[in-house]
């Protein structure tokens, strides 16, 4: 069993998530609207991942990431946001994140980067790849 913390401000992706990890047979899910409530919820229940949006009121993505690092390093964590761009992946990624994919990346993708993520795996989306690929290179 993959048990899977959701940390996540918006109701509507919050319960989407839920609902679609929920399909898996074998993934626990429990949600918190925000970082702080997730760390709340982590003094009383052990969790293999912890799915975080970034932008999130009282305690945002990046210091619920930090935090885990210091308290429960063995957390692995997946940021799952709408901000694409290279600083905020290269933050949570130095943070201690172990994966980011952005919210335009499909159901599929999420369940492979959580299976992946389990396995002590690090992971990037791959339209997050592609983009700071061809960031990098000149293409004809």
């Amino acid at each position: 069993m993959l048990r899977i913390l959701l940390a996540e401000d918006n109701d509507l992706v919050r319960d989407s998530l839920k609902l679609l990890l929920g399909q898996e047979h074998d993934f626990i899910v429990d949600d918190a609207v925000d970082g702080e409530e997730a760390l709340a919820k982590l003094e009383k229940i052990e969790v293999d991942i912890v799915i975080t949006d970034l932008n999130m009121p009282k305690v945002d993505g990046f210091e619920l990431i930090e935090e885990l690092k210091k308290w429960k390093p063995k957390i692995q964590i997946l940021v799952f946001s709408a901000l694409g761009n290279t600083t905020h992946v290269a933050r949570a990624f130095r943070a201690g994140a172990s994966a980011y994919l952005t919210k335009d990346s499909s159901a599929d993708e999420l369940i492979f980067a959580l299976r992946h993520v389990a396995q002590k795996k690090r992971y990037l989306s791959s339209n997050l790849s592609m983009s700071i690929f061809e960031k990098h290179h000149q293409f004809d």
